[in-house]
């Protein structure tokens, strides 16, 4: 797998299931942030991922979604 390091921020992601490649998203490095493998999926159609980021305070999730575009759904 290859990404682009970005100063001051991690890259979150998860193997695709298929050869189309990967899902993924870049967290500034001062938050906490937390895969959810319960809301993070992959097929050969679509790929999912859910990563809960927080600070002293505050809790957000964030949801990605990619549809492969030779998929048939």
């Amino acid at each position: 797998m290859s990404n682009h390091n970005l100063e001051g921020y991690d890259f979150h992601h998860r193997d695709s299931h298929s050869l189309a490649g990967i899902i993924g998203l870049y967290e500034k490095t001062s938050l906490t942030a937390n895969c959810r493998d319960d809301m993070t999926n992959s097929t050969d159609d679509f790929e999912t991922i859910c990563v809960e980021i927080s600070n002293n305070k505050d809790k957000t999730t964030v949801g990605l979604a990619y549809r492969h575009p030779n998929s048939i759904s």
